[in-house]
């Protein structure tokens, strides 16, 4: 708003005001009025820019600055380096600099976003851990002219040398990657980011024009042969075009692609059978998976891999130590069905819309927007439960649905190395599982066994779960 009052109507809030019984408010009474009566209100004004109203929000392991707020992995004189961070943080720069982020990605102690700027499409940023060249080639000169990218001291529990102490490359706030692509064509809105996702050590991206690989490359998980320059923006050769890949997906050290007619490639580690190619060998090219079905969704955060046929039926394949895939074999080689996922689900009349793979934990979530969750870890379903072989739902009241709140249920359902997050229709946000360093952001160190929503001042529209911190995206509430 703006001032634009006439000195009449400053001089009638005086003289009001002066004629009030009560001497001793006249200041507060002349301010109140003249305030009301010079002040204007445009309504359109209230229409905030997508960056002004997004909220960014970090939480868990600082340390190798994958949350992006550098104070947090800095010590200075009197203020140590803070190893965790329990409550969500908000990630403000961004913003500040006119961005907008549209997609995520969190691996191993590094996060990759996907940026727009106007017609401006096609901005990779990222922070984080950099000992593999995870992030790519850094445009380390930003705005303010100052270097993101700092060597720091990691202590020897973190990473152990004969010192005791190791150098890493870190990157402690969003930098921008230098993608091989001319400045015209990001300019231009041409050029946009399509998919990305994250590993242990490697990142992969597609883009309108093409596939793009970096970081760790040891198993051929960047899909080009073992070993290289791991820094390099590699252009994968990829089996379908690019507008085709509906998931991009990184477990620990293998890459996974969904494309729109239902088809799953893989390549990287395979000494769990996680590749699902039959044999226990890695790959440095994309291969064919045969699932049996076309797949209408896929998840892997380490080893072991869920897949959602458009038959209804859920797949899986690659380690199975805790029984998750439902057979007395450790490791499965080729996809196979789970029966038992099955025959728990359709039981309840319900099917399955999405799948979530953790470490050693799965889940899935049905189109009526219930959870079911099995394996071994701190499954949801209180302390007493920890191992299931069968898919067990998670009451629909620890996720805020009551009777005076009958149309609540989960729309998103994102599996970490350790954790899960789930978001509600109305934005709310719910997580549990290990605490590793605050990444569940529930505000303090003990490992959560039901799931417990997050405090936070925006209506949450998606979350990204690593190893040992988390992403959280959403929207201003006005």
């Amino acid at each position: 708003f703006h001032c634009s009052g006439s000195g009449g109507a400053i001089a009638r809030c005086l003289r009001q005001a002066l004629a009030s019984n009560h001497p001793r408010r006249c200041k507060s009474i002349v301010r109140r009025r003249i305030e009301r009566a010079t002040t204007e209100f445009d309504l359109t004004a209230g229409r905030r820019s997508t960056s002004a109203r997004q909220r960014l929000y970090a939480c868990g392991w600082p340390v190798t600055g994958a949350l992006g707020i550098a104070r947090f992995a800095q010590p200075t004189p009197g203020r140590p380096l803070r190893e965790q961070v329990l409550a969500p943080a908000r990630l403000a720069e961004l913003s500040s600099r006119g961005l907008s982020v549209v997609d995520g990605a969190a691996g191993y102690g590094f996060t990759l976003l996907a940026c727009r700027r106007g017609a401006n499409r096609g901005i990779l940023m990222a922070c984080g851990a950099n000992n593999d060249g995870q992030l790519g080639p850094l445009q380390t000169r930003v705005s303010d002219g100052a270097d993101p990218a700092q060597d720091i001291l990691l202590s020897s529990s973190l990473n152990s040398s004969s010192s005791g102490v190791a150098r890493h490359r870190l990157v402690l706030r969003p930098t921008q990657v230098r993608l091989p692509v001319h400045p015209a064509e990001l300019a231009s809105g041409r050029y946009r980011l399509l998919r990305l996702s994250a590993g242990r050590a490697h990142s992969l991206l597609v883009t309108s024009h093409g596939a793009y690989a970096f970081g760790n490359n040891a198993f051929g998980q960047c899909g080009r042969p073992a070993g290289g320059e791991s820094a390099a923006v590699a252009r994968l050769a990829l089996p379908c075009p690019p507008e085709s890949v509906q998931r991009l997906v990184c477990g620990q050290d293998s890459t996974y692609l969904l494309t729109a007619d239902g088809r799953v490639y893989s390549c990287g580690l395979g000494a769990d059978g996680q590749l699902g190619l039959g044999g226990f060998d890695n790959s440095d090219r994309f291969q064919l998976v045969d699932v049996g079905a076309p797949v209408a969704d896929l998840a892997c955060r380490a080893d072991t891999v869920l897949a959602l046929g458009e038959d209804g039926c859920v797949y899986g394949w690659g380690n199975s130590e805790y029984g998750q895939l439902g057979t007395d074999a450790l490791q499965v080689d080729r996809p196979i069905r789970l029966d038992h996922v099955m025959h728990s689900v359709l039981s309840a009349n319900q099917q399955v819309d999405r799948v979530a793979a953790a470490g050693s934990m799965c889940a899935l979530l049905t189109r009526c927007g219930r959870v079911w969750v099995w394996g071994y870890g701190r499954l949801g379903l209180g302390p007493d439960v920890t191992q299931l072989a069968e898919p067990r739902p998670i009451p629909d009241g620890l996720f805020g649905r009551t009777q005076l709140a009958k149309d609540v249920r989960i729309v998103q359902l994102d599996a970490g190395m350790y954790h899960f997050a789930a978001v509600t229709n109305s934005g709310s946000l719910y997580t549990w599982g290990d605490q590793r360093s605050g990444s569940l952001g529930l505000g303090h160190d003990d490992n959560q066994c039901f799931p417990l929503q997050v405090s936070l001042a925006c209506r949450v529209q998606w979350t990204r779960c690593g190893v040992d911190h988390t992403i959280i995206c959403g929207t201003a509430f006005a």
